[in-house]
């Protein structure tokens, strides 16, 4: 009997013995040779199609050829591309971080609430132009159907310049240029152009710059002048602001020795927040000053800006019925910089679901902006706004 007992425990120990040996997990935690794949199958994933997967980055190598196929996977223009790829700077840090992750979680609510099934990797960098294009090539390799971004302007230049011709459809989130390239941005010098449009067509006939010496300055106003010029023809002046302490006096006497007829005169500041606001403290109050809405972040108080005049998003409106869906109570207490990335986000990824519908001259009416897509770049048109009493109101006409 006692025998007996001890085969059968003898039997038991020889199968558990045996299963252990045959099970990658047993092998894994022992330290031996595994079998990945055969655990990873023991743990099948509960990803959702709308969950996002943040790729690796692979081994950064000059050889362009190690990271790019030969060919390109393709998508047909009438097929919607259901597998996206973020290149987003997430693990840049400071604001260029914040502002990547405020566009990915963008884009994944914007999926999510529009219920499509999407699968969207993030191919997470550091900003450097080298992890950008590691990883661009890395979602190209991977077989996406379609890539979004980079974001820093950096990125961009360094995939345009080691790749002219993408591979895959791509929606830069930089102005740029390149066969199989779009561009959605938020860019101060698009935003000057996309203002120009939009007050042209409400009818505005005479306008002046005030420019902020440097690039910023320079940037936006350049933009701001030839838009206008194409629209209407000629622009009425421009005033640089290079002493300070002189010059915005002397703009005020300037401006108030103009004859009444000038009463529908309008200026563009063009420079960044500090500019803006102190165009509107001396520039007599009949004439309207407007500036980019990057400039409105509210950092310095609301109070300081009364009186000055955007374009802004929809988004810090009340929405329109069909884009209540979108609306992210929680994503509203955050920096009005992050919200704008929040809201570009839902609106690239939503724009690149529809791109079997892109032609010239497609329009989209998003949550940033009416989205009209125009020689591969979409220009946005918002809505005027101002500061009255510390608060943001829409101009109505």
């Amino acid at each position: 009997m006692h025998k007996q007992k001890w085969w059968c425990a003898l039997l038991a120990l020889a199968t558990i013995t045996t299963q252990a040996e045959n099970n990658p997990i047993i092998d894994l935690l022992n330290h031996r040779d595994y079998d990945r794949d055969a655990i990873l199958r023991q743990a099948p994933s509960d990803r959702s199609p709308t969950d996002v997967q943040e790729k690796s980055q692979p081994p950064i190598d000059t050889d362009n050829s190690i990271f790019l196929p030969l060919r390109a996977p393709s998508i047909g223009k009438d097929i919607k591309p259901t597998a996206l790829a973020l290149v987003l700077p997430t693990k840049a840090g400071k604001l260029a971080g914040r502002a990547a992750n405020s566009f990915h979680r963008g884009c994944l609510h914007g999926i999510q609430k529009s219920q499509q099934a999407v699968e969207i990797d993030l191919y997470a960098t550091d900003g450097t132009a080298e992890s950008v294009y590691a990883n661009y090539a890395a979602a190209v390799r991977n077989a996406a159907q379609f890539v979004v971004g980079p974001m820093l302007k950096s990125g961009v230049k360094e995939l345009l310049n080691r790749q002219p011709q993408a591979l895959v459809p791509t929606l830069l989130l930089q102005p740029s240029a390149g066969e199989g390239y779009y561009v959605m941005t938020l860019d101060a010098g698009q935003e000057a152009t996309d203002l120009a449009h939009l007050l042209h067509a409400q009818g505005i006939t005479n306008v002046r710059v005030i420019e902020q010496p440097g690039q910023r300055g320079s940037q936006q106003r350049k933009a701001f002048e030839q838009a206008w010029i194409a629209a209407s023809g000629k622009i009425s002046g421009r005033f640089l602001v290079r002493d300070p302490a002189r010059d915005w006096q002397r703009l005020f006497d300037d401006l108030k020795e103009l004859p009444d007829e000038k009463g529908g005169l309008v200026l563009f500041a063009a420079g960044n927040g500090d500019f803006a606001r102190k165009a509107r403290k001396f520039v007599p109050q009949q004439y309207s000053v407007f500036a980019v809405s990057i400039n409105n972040n509210q950092a310095s108080g609301s109070l300081l800006s009364e009186g000055l005049r955007f374009m802004e998003m929809p988004w810090f409106f009340t929405l329109p019925n069909e884009h209540t869906i979108f609306d992210a109570p929680q994503t509203r207490t955050l920096p009005i910089i992050r919200q704008r990335f929040f809201a570009l986000g839902i609106d690239a990824c939503l724009a690149v679901l529809n791109s079997p519908l892109w032609d010239e001259n497609w329009l989209m009416n998003g949550i940033s902006g009416n989205w009209q897509l125009k020689n591969g770049t979409f220009s946005r048109a918002g809505k005027l706004a101002f500061y009255r009493g510390g608060r943001l109101r829409e101009l109505t006409p």
